[in-house]
């Protein structure tokens, strides 16, 4: 006795059962997402980083000597080498600088 196999009908088949699991696996709602972890670095976005620690960041970033760096008088800016950076940007680069922290904060 010989067992015939309609290839068409298992075709349709199989096809049917993959649309249906796709359908009903795109439909469920995801408990699973994984939400993003709060900071949790020393500086927080309200408070002010020391001089020190900026000269010192920057003078790294940007491979310049630290007596190279200085503040304005009123304290928002940075001058090195003639160029002018907003010390409220350099803390912003500062606390997401994840892998300067990682290297030269241990």
């Amino acid at each position: 006795m010989k067992i015939r196999i309609n290839s068409r009908k298992t075709f349709k088949l199989a096809a049917t059962c993959l649309v249906a699991t796709m359908a009903l696996s795109a439909c469920t709602k995801d408990d699973g997402i994984i939400k993003p972890e709060q900071r949790t670095d020393t500086a927080s976005v309200g408070q002010v980083i020391k001089v020190e620690t900026l000269i010192r960041f920057l003078s790294i970033s940007l491979t310049v000597p630290e007596d190279e760096i200085k503040l304005n008088n009123d304290g928002s800016a940075f001058l090195i080498r003639g160029h002018i950076f907003n010390r409220a940007e350099i803390e912003e680069y500062y606390r997401d600088a994840n892998v300067y922290h990682a290297t030269y904060e241990k």
